[in-house]
């Protein structure tokens, strides 16, 4: 065989190779963009939501059950009922933690405490929280979504979001440090506006007052 039909011959198993590695690749490529239009486009049609949740962390075998109230862009509350008494409210440009058993109110500015909530930021802003994620699609009988956070100084690892009849039905948040944490939303509804009071806190009386602003 003479040098021309050698290289011939090789540059034609390179684009076989090439086809090869492409056909590979592109399923691949392709779920994982399916997959981030779903999560936005779902996300994105969330404007006011409430549900009941339970949540635990790791093996322990203590929980904690309660209900969320949320509106874009950033206002909600948390209202934990058990084991301790506890509400967590933004009424978008501070945070209010109003921890009933010790009658002590922690208030801080908003936007740094965005930083430790990735659910709330992945809620208010889905496909800026989204960019540069690396996402992919879970088996399961529903949709199931591992979101890798890739940023180092982020305390996040990853997340795994579960979908269920289009509603949020689970998420779970590994921290780089720690045990992970576990949350099942249940009798979840969405509207499209609240009330703006549900997301004003009323200081009560005769509480100590933590002011962090």
């Amino acid at each position: 065989m003479d040098h021309e039909k050698c290289l011939l011959m090789l540059h034609q198993n390179r684009f076989v190779f090439l086809v090869a590695l492409l056909v590979s690749i592109c399923p691949f490529a392709t779920r994982a963009s399916e997959a981030r239009e779903f999560l936005i486009q779902s996300l994105e049609e969330i404007k006011s939501m409430q549900s009941f949740f339970e949540q635990g962390v790791g093996d322990s075998s203590k929980t904690a059950t309660g209900q969320l109230l949320f509106q874009k862009p950033n206002l909600f509350r948390m209202e934990i009922s058990s084991p301790v008494s506890q509400s967590i409210t933004s009424d978008g440009e501070f945070l209010w933690t109003y921890d009933k058993d010790l009658e002590q109110v922690l208030v801080k500015g908003l936007t740094n405490s965005l930083a430790e909530m990735p659910f709330i930021k992945l809620l208010s802003e889905p496909r800026a929280f989204l960019e540069g994620k690396e996402i992919v699609s879970l088996p399961g009988d529903e949709k199931r979504f591992r979101l890798s956070i890739k940023e180092n100084e982020s305390p996040i690892e990853f997340l795994e979001l579960d979908f269920m009849s289009g509603l949020i039905s689970r998420i779970l948040i590994a921290s780089r440090v720690g045990a992970p944490l576990e949350v099942f939303f249940y009798k979840m509804s969405r509207f499209e506006s609240m009330p703006k009071e549900e997301f004003i806190f009323v200081l009560p009386e005769n509480v100590d007052l933590i002011d962090n602003r």
